[in-house]
């Protein structure tokens, strides 16, 4: 038997008669910080790897990322239920899939005084309304019974409606939110 060491392309490499026996690049799975659960809404969540000088793709709609997906540079902010998905990659190797389920937890968000805030007609049809007397920018998303989000307003003045073209009849929420108090309301379309 003999013994040869070989240098080949960054991985160690010994040939034994003939077989080779390599060290594989191993990417470790990325991890998330906070770790996956509930969280108050506006929290920001970054992703890591223990695998130096590995990228970190992710995606936000459930499919599976790759080397095309959302490269990580920056937190991302947990503002409703979402689901990440990343992987970590190096030198043409991927690491194993993680996910990360987060659901916002309202109970531990400040609510915006409804008596600033009045969402109208309800039922509605064509069109919601919303006034604003808080003072402050607002954002007001549309939700589906299932928790999808179906249409997002920004309000900056005192005054926006939400378009309701094109959406089943049922039950929907509003919530609204200025990035740090929430108000939430059940509003019927017929």
């Amino acid at each position: 038997m003999a013994f040869r060491h070989h240098q080949s392309v960054g991985n160690f490499l010994i040939k034994l008669d003939d077989i080779e026996i390599r060290d594989i690049l191993v990417v470790e799975m990325p991890y998330a910080d906070p770790p996956a659960g509930a969280l108050a809404a506006g929290t920001e969540v970054s992703l890591h790897t223990n695998t130096q000088g590995a990228s970190i793709y992710y995606t936000l709609d459930g499919s599976a990322p790759d080397a095309g997906s959302l490269l990580f540079e920056a937190p991302v902010a947990i503002n409703h239920d979402m689901t990440i998905k990343a992987v970590a990659w190096k030198e043409g190797t991927f690491s194993e899939v993680a996910t990360f389920e987060y659901t916002v937890d309202y109970t531990s968000v400040p609510l915006l005084n409804p008596a600033l805030l009045k969402v109208y007609p309800i039922p509605a049809s064509d069109r919601l309304w919303i006034d604003n007397a808080t003072g402050n920018p607002i954002e007001a998303t549309l939700f589906d019974v299932y928790g999808t989000a179906v249409r997002v307003v920004s309000i900056n003045g005192q005054q926006a409606s939400i378009d309701l073209s094109g959406l089943s009849t049922g039950i929907y929420f509003v919530r609204i939110h200025d990035g740090k108090k929430l108000s939430q309301q059940k509003i019927i379309i017929q």
